[in-house]
């Protein structure tokens, strides 16, 4: 909430009144179970968040940037890929044989490493791109192409560049 944000800042703000904040916004909890569907109802939380707490906080703290980053846009994306069989050499968002999970983890043919959602190294590269473009509006597409090792044919500089694209709008005042 608006309150509990404001304790943060409040705090922040006497360390140091020149900080910059940026609020992230991490994929939801389940993602394994989720169908393409509710994949995309999902993706629509970000919006809410914004047009809830974000618009607030801006208000509230009007000589501060309080920069957007709903990141798990980016694991969304993924998990739609591999929904539609568009994502090469991944299989699961998370093997559904829990005994092979660990074999799966290894060979990167699985998204998530755990029913918890904690990503792979597919997500947590794909989502440095996001932070990086997000915090200091770095071209990705101009970078050297990010790829995980064992997964040759996904372009992660491709698919962060088109979650950036999602979430700059919410900073555009900056």
């Amino acid at each position: 909430s608006l309150e509990h944000y404001s304790k943060w800042f409040d705090y922040a703000l006497k360390k140091n009144p020149e900080i910059t904040f940026m609020v992230a916004i991490p994929w939801g909890k389940n993602l394994y179970k989720a169908t393409l569907t509710e994949l995309e109802v999902q993706e629509k939380g970000g919006a809410v968040i914004f047009q809830g707490l974000l618009s607030q906080l801006r208000k509230k703290y009007p000589n501060n940037k309080v920069v957007f980053c709903p990141y798990g846009l980016g694991v969304y994306e993924l998990a739609k890929r591999i929904h539609k069989k568009k994502l090469p050499g991944v299989k699961y968002i998370l093997n559904p044989d829990k005994k092979a999970r660990n074999t799966s983890k290894r060979t990167k043919d699985q998204l998530l490493n755990d029913e918890l959602g904690h990503g792979g190294d597919l997500v947590t590269h794909l989502n440095a791109l996001i932070w990086l473009q997000t915090i200091y509006d770095v071209d990705v597409t101009k970078l050297k192409k990010q790829r995980v090792a064992g997964l040759p044919d996904v372009d992660l500089n491709e698919i962060a560049n088109k979650v950036y694209k999602q979430i700059s709008p919410y900073n555009a005042v900056y």
